[in-house]
């Protein structure tokens, strides 16, 4: 713990994030690692060698991948591969777009035909447990996204100019593929090219986006 401003030293080692995680949900069970742990262990070494972070920048990066962990941990318990197929295999609009081109427009517009099932802010930041809409316990979790959100506005107060968020809102799918550790939130987060690096030249993506699916399926199975 530093005396300047109490924040405590982590280390950003994969096994100090694992131990954090179980510890934090009782669960030891991580299910299939084969397509997130090689990205894991490519992040936490570029935070490390090339980030230069800060004892506050060490912390907050330390809390995000324990937190993602510990989503994974808890999906991997729910049985996120139990999910009724017909929810699974629900057809699906795909956006595509470089930044800045209008495809979150896009997207929460066509969020507004009452036909549709975007996910929500609060579905791709706090995923696990699935709720149900308009129950005490979809609430609970609007709620605590919505601090989050607070929070994050306050340390990046010009976001909103980038990108309107709330926990009700539509959201886009990169904060749930941010679970695989191969999204592109990495590189705006810390500086980490060999990671970002690495993630370009990985090759095929077919096991990021098949947990994406699952994860959608999941949170999408009480719509």
């Amino acid at each position: 713990m530093t005396e300047h401003n109490q924040v405590p030293s982590v280390e950003l080692t994969k096994s100090a994030v694992f131990a954090a995680a179980e510890e934090q949900t009782g669960c030891t069970d991580w299910g299939d690692t084969s397509v997130f742990e090689p990205a894991l262990d490519q992040l936490l070494a570029s935070l490390e060698a090339e980030a230069q972070l800060n004892t506050a920048g060490r912390f907050s990066h330390w809390m995000s991948i324990v937190g993602r962990l510990s989503q994974r941990l808890l999906l991997q318990r729910e049985g996120h591969d139990r999910v009724p197929t017909e929810i699974a295999e629900r057809p699906a609009f795909v956006i595509t777009g470089p930044p800045r081109t209008g495809t979150t427009l896009l997207q929460r517009l066509l969020a507004l035909d009452p036909d549709t099932d975007p996910l929500r802010c609060c579905d791709v930041l706090a995923p696990v447990p699935a709720t149900r809409p308009g129950t005490d316990e979809d609430e609970a979790k609007i709620e605590q996204v919505s601090q989050m959100v607070t929070q994050l506005n306050a340390r990046v107060p010009d976001l909103l100019k980038i990108h309107e968020i709330g926990a009700r809102m539509p959201e886009e799918e990169v904060y749930l593929i941010d679970h695989s550790f191969m999204s592109a939130l990495g590189p705006l987060r810390a500086r980490v090219p060999a990671y970002w690096k690495w993630v370009m030249e990985s090759g095929d993506l077919g096991g990021v986006y098949r947990e994406l699916k699952h994860f959608i399926a999941y949170v999408g199975q009480y719509r």
